[in-house]
């Protein structure tokens, strides 16, 4: 398994704070996406993992990453990628003492049931001075005790609150690692970009298996043979030879990769595009956010000069989130715009992505084209289906939604023995909707 780079959050259901999210995941070259008190967008996600209460989420970016199984219960939802399981949790504050410990029990009993190494990571709003906290709590006492019976190390590092409303800070996002895996799980910090949360972004790297001691996002790629100079190759291999007095295994690899790196390029890591809404405005204003934020939260200020940096603070959160929104229907727009110009060109391709389907294989369908404007998607994912489906089928699911009952049968036969004429394959768009 290659380095991972894992994204951990609470984003406190915030449409926008997802929104930021999926672009923060691609700048920091994240794998694994780790998702406290997830918004509606993920747990309507088929590509998300959640919860029984749809409090924690999980989610692979990685398609390298295999996925072995998943599972969950009250308060936390895994997945197993092969020598490890990772757990995302949330705890809510709202629950009594005796609840938070039932959940901590099964999750306790899942990650035993298990036998593999394991990265317990989340919000469990409880607070210790183990993990930075300049005093403990009820929770934080029953969490220190469940962490020292599983013989867990706590990843966490330095006292950076990983939590800011106000005038309250706390660090109650927490990342858990087994013991055994613990020497591969580096570089955990709390970064500093705007999240739209009142919780930091927590980024945190996995060291490939069966090599501890590599360098935690240091991994270096192979070569790009496509692009082999076979005779600068050649020539450079026996020179390095020559050179030196090659006797071990060690100097002939790096013999090897001396002529490798002067007569090839290595291969480069492939980099996830940013969101589509994605602008330099908006980059440029979240950054903007971010030294709000450090203003507002600085002590050595007068309450008065806090409360104003504050209230600024707040009114630049709710631009930023107006502009994300407003560049996704900017976009959504511009889509609309290049369906009616070509309609097998994003607008179809989108379509197809979302369907699972390839459009390969539209070829061999007689396609029924009523609904083909991208319009209709916005109102009515599941009937987009008609476009990808057999002319028979689609007629079929037409007349069922569009007649009375007493009509279905003979339409439906009429429509049947219409399959066999060779000049179905000749019916335009306007003979189908007349």
């Amino acid at each position: 398994m290659p380095n991972l780079t894992v994204l951990q959050i609470n984003i406190d259901r915030g449409r926008a704070a997802y929104n930021l999210l999926l672009e923060t995941a691609v700048e920091t070259h994240s794998d694994i996406l780790i998702v406290a008190e997830p918004s509606r967008d993920i747990v309507n996600s088929s590509v998300w993992l959640t919860d029984h209460r749809n409090n924690a989420a999980v989610r692979i970016l990685n398609s390298k990453i295999p996925m072995y199984g998943t599972g969950g219960g009250n308060g936390y939802v895994w997945i197993d990628t092969g020598d490890s399981v990772i757990y995302s949790c949330y705890f809510s504050p709202n629950a009594d003492v005796a609840a938070f410990e039932a959940d901590l029990d099964h999750l306790k009993e899942d990650i035993i049931r298990s036998g593999k190494q394991a990265i317990i990571a989340g919000d469990f709003n409880a607070k210790a001075p183990e993990w930075g906290m300049p005093h403990n709590d009820r929770r934080g006492d029953i969490l220190t005790a469940w962490i020292a019976e599983l013989g867990l190390i706590i990843a966490n590092e330095g006292n950076q609150p990983t939590f800011t409303r106000g005038a309250s800070k706390s660090i109650i996002d927490i990342t858990l690692v087994t013991e055994r895996l613990s020497s591969r799980v580096g570089g955990w910090k709390v970064l500093e970009q705007e999240s739209l949360s009142c919780h930091s972004y927590i980024t945190f790297t996995i060291a490939k298996s069966g090599n501890p001691t590599a360098k935690l996002g240091q991994e270096r790629f192979g070569w790009n043979l496509k692009k082999l100079n076979e005779r600068h190759f050649t020539a450079q291999l026996k020179r390095g030879l020559e050179d030196s007095d090659t006797t071990t295994a060690e100097e002939l690899t790096t013999v090897l990769s001396s002529a490798c790196d002067r007569s090839m390029p290595r291969r480069r890591p492939c980099n996830r595009r940013s969101t589509y809404w994605w602008n330099k405005e908006i980059a440029d204003f979240r950054k903007a956010c971010t030294s709000a934020r450090r203003l507002a939260s600085r002590s050595n200020i007068s309450e008065e000069v806090r409360f104003q940096r504050r209230q600024q603070y707040k009114e630049m959160k709710k631009t930023l989130r107006k502009m994300i929104l407003s560049a996704k229907k900017t976009c959504w727009k511009r889509l609309l715009a290049d369906v009616d110009q070509d309609i097998w060109g994003k607008g179809y391709q989108i379509v197809v992505k979302r369907l699972n389907a390839s459009p390969s294989g539209v070829g061999h369908c007689k396609l029924y084209f009523y609904v083909i404007d991208i319009r209709y998607v916005s109102r009515n994912l599941a009937r987009v289906k008609e476009v990808l489906i057999p002319l028979s089928q689609a007629n079929k699911i037409y007349i069922r939604e569009n007649t009375t009952p007493s009509k279905r049968s003979s339409t439906i036969q009429d429509e049947n023995n219409d399959d066999d004429d060779e000049n179905d394959d000749d019916l335009s768009i306007s003979e189908a909707d007349s």
